[in-house]
């Protein structure tokens, strides 16, 4: 009898997911964090604050799937229960990507001059040479990410969450190789680092996506397709719509900060910020992963009815994660210079009530995030159309009031009470609704 092997049998299987995403997920962030030294060291500090505002803007053209990602996901996995044919949704989900990405290309290429100037205008960018088509190229480069990790939503659903984390590791060394040979060749400018470090993904998103377009089209049933097609793609259309609401008032929580901090304080503040966000990003990164690989058993147990194991499991690593982010920011506090050496070669002076602040909200991430990912897994979405544009809006107002009169610390005010005046109460209330089981 092989008792090794029944051990590791015994493992959860989202935990085994987690520790191969880990592993890989590990080494891209030592690979990420070397890109970002590096690139510390090429460009100066208000060249780098328009490199960390374009990083935020590809966030945001991840939305760019309108849902259809997370949609896909719940459907497949839903299907796979019922033992029905999951490419057929998989086929008409990329003819949809394939119509979102004209439209979006068609958005970008009219907005770009007037959002370039919005974002740039305040900054002292007489340095920074053709601005305008660094920031179409970018966005292209985003939009095509964007659309591509669909495929990783994909692996999601069939269990095979660790495929992203090693898809995204590739990405980071496709940049960094990029990075080297700018330097080894001297061509080093923002324009080129920016196509290269944003250009690395683009193989192991958009490729993934091939792969299972061709797959999808040998496996789905065609003729059942073609007479359907319109009430397949309503299907997916409605339910992707429903994440897409909630992710566009997420992102604009989560990714309105770099909007405001460019009319309201100065790049060296941005530097700062987005440094110290990329820090305990590392540490949030891994609890984010075990969200992605726990959303489809969470999908899968509310549908057999095992509501109390959903609330059982999502508590347990709630506690683990705020303890990870306290023992996380005492370090960051004691150990600042070091800390932040790390991922750059610029040097900051790192208020205690900025370290405080961060270890707050990412406590707050951690509590708010694992209810929303039951919601979205349970396909329940009344509490997040009702919450998170609430949030949204109180994010924004107090984002630009507070900036202006705290600096960077009234960004992290005005996060925090966003969430603390919505999700954070209202979210475990819809949780508990939704399962059925009492606290």
């Amino acid at each position: 009898m092989n008792i090794g092997a029944i051990s590791v049998h015994k493992i959860p299987i989202h935990l085994r997911l987690t520790f191969i995403s880990v592993f890989a997920r590990s080494i891209y962030v030592i690979i990420s964090v070397y890109t970002i030294r590096i690139i510390t060291g090429l460009v100066d500090l208000k060249e780098y604050a328009l490199f960390a505002i374009l990083m935020n803007t590809v966030t945001w053209l991840l939305l760019a799937d309108i849902g259809i990602g997370n949609g896909l996901q719940n459907f497949i996995s839903q299907q796979k229960i019922k033992k029905r044919n999951h490419y057929n949704y998989i086929l008409v989900a990329v003819i949809l990507l394939l119509i979102a990405f004209i439209f979006w290309v068609s958005i970008i290429l009219l907005s770009n001059h007037f959002v370039t100037k919005y974002l740039f205008g305040k900054l002292d960018n007489s340095q920074f040479k053709n601005t305008e088509q660094i920031f179409l190229i970018t966005c292209i480069i985003g939009l095509l990410a964007g659309i591509g990790t669909v495929s990783h939503k994909i692996c999601n659903a069939f269990q095979k969450s660790y495929l992203p984390s090693i898809f995204t590791l590739g990405g980071s060394i496709v940049s960094l190789v990029g990075i080297f040979l700018l330097r080894y060749y001297e061509l080093v400018n923002l324009t080129s680092i920016s196509y290269v470090f944003f250009g690395g993904t683009i193989v192991f998103t958009i490729g993934p996506l091939v792969f299972f377009t061709i797959k999808a089209y040998k496996k789905a049933n065609l003729l059942f397709v073609k007479k359907n097609l319109i009430y397949i793609a309503r299907k997916i259309l409605i339910r992707s719509t429903k994440f897409w609401i909630f992710s566009v008032a997420s992102a604009f929580v989560l990714q309105i900060d770099y909007l405001v901090m460019s009319q309201t304080i100065s790049s060296k503040d941005i530097t700062l910020y987005n440094i110290l966000f990329r820090l305990y990003g590392i540490m949030f990164m891994v609890y984010t992963l075990l969200l992605n690989t726990l959303w489809p058993s969470f999908a899968e147990w509310k549908h057999i009815g095992l509501n109390h194991k959903i609330k059982k499991v999502a508590l347990f690593y709630v506690r683990v994660g705020i303890i990870a982010t306290i023992v996380f920011s005492v370090a960051l506090f004691f150990f600042t210079g070091q800390l932040v050496s790390l991922i750059s070669k610029f040097t900051f002076l790192v208020p205690g009530n900025i370290i405080i602040l961060l270890c707050i909200y990412f406590i707050i991430r951690i509590w708010s995030d694992t209810y929303a990912v039951i919601l979205l897994s349970s396909n329940s979405f009344t509490a997040l159309w009702i919450f998170t544009p609430l949030q949204a809006v109180i994010a924004i107002m107090f984002e630009f009031l507070l900036s202006r009169k705290f600096g960077l610390a009234g960004i992290l005010y005005g996060l925090i009470l966003s969430f603390c005046l919505t999700v954070v109460w209202g979210l475990p209330v819809a949780v508990n609704k939704t399962l059925k089981v009492q606290s």
